[in-house]
C-alpha cells in the first residue's frame, strides 16, 4: 500500500489502520462511500515509528481498544443482526456487534461494550433487538411505531437498564 507522505509521521507502534465497508445510511447520503467501495482508515497511536501493520476489519476494530467489555448474547435466531451493527443506549452508540456464530443454542452474538461505558452494564441488564418498525392494526386504522427514520436502515442492539422497584 502506498501512504501519502503527509501522514507518515502517524505511523506508529499503536496506529490502527481499519478496513470500512461502505453502509447505506438515511443519517449518512455519502453515496459516494457506496460508489467507491472498501476504504482504510486511518486512527492514530502512539509509540516508535512502524512501517509494518495489520489491517483490522472495521467491524471488529472496537476490540483492540484497551479495557473494552465483551460479552456474549444468545437469541432464538438472527433477527437481521450482523458483525458491524450498533449497541444503542438511549440514543447513544456504547458498543457494537464483533460476531454472529449459529449454534445448537441458536445464534450467539459477541458484543463490545466501548470502555468509558462499560460501567453501565449490570448484572440485570438487558438487551433487545430494535426491530425498526412495528405496525399497530385497529380499528381507527394502521400505525407504524419505531425507530427514527435515520435507524430504519441500521439494525441493531439497544440497551436497556432495568429499573428495579422501590
Amino acid at each position: 500500500m502506498t501512504v501519502d507522505p503527509s501522514v507518515v509521521t502517524l505511523l506508529r507502534e499503536n496506529t490502527r489502520i481499519e478496513l470500512r465497508n461502505p453502509k447505506l445510511s438515511l443519517s449518512d447520503a455519502n453515496l459516494s462511500a457506496l460508489l467507491t467501495g472498501k476504504t482504510f482508515e486511518l486512527v492514530p497511536g502512539d509509540g516508535e515509528p512502524r512501517k509494518e501493520f495489520v489491517v483490522v476489519p472495521g467491524e471488529k476494530a472496537l476490540l483492540h481498544e484497551p479495557d473494552v467489555l465483551t460479552l456474549t448474547l444468545t437469541a432464538p435466531e438472527s433477527y437481521g443482526i450482523d458483525a458491524g451493527q450498533p449497541l444503542i443506549l438511549h440514543g447513544v452508540q456504547v458498543g457494537q456487534v464483533i460476531d454472529r456464530k449459529l449454534t445448537s443454542k441458536g445464534v450467539t452474538f459477541t458484543v463490545a461494550i466501548k470502555p468509558q461505558h462499560r460501567e453501565l452494564v449490570k448484572g440485570d441488564s438487558k438487551f433487545v433487538v430494535n426491530s425498526r418498525v412495528d405496525v399497530k392494526v385497529g380499528l381507527d386504522g394502521v400505525e407504524f411505531l419505531g425507530a427514527a427514520p435515520q435507524n430504519g436502515l441500521t439494525a441493531g442492539y439497544v440497551f436497556c437498564r432495568a429499573i428495579k422497584a422501590r
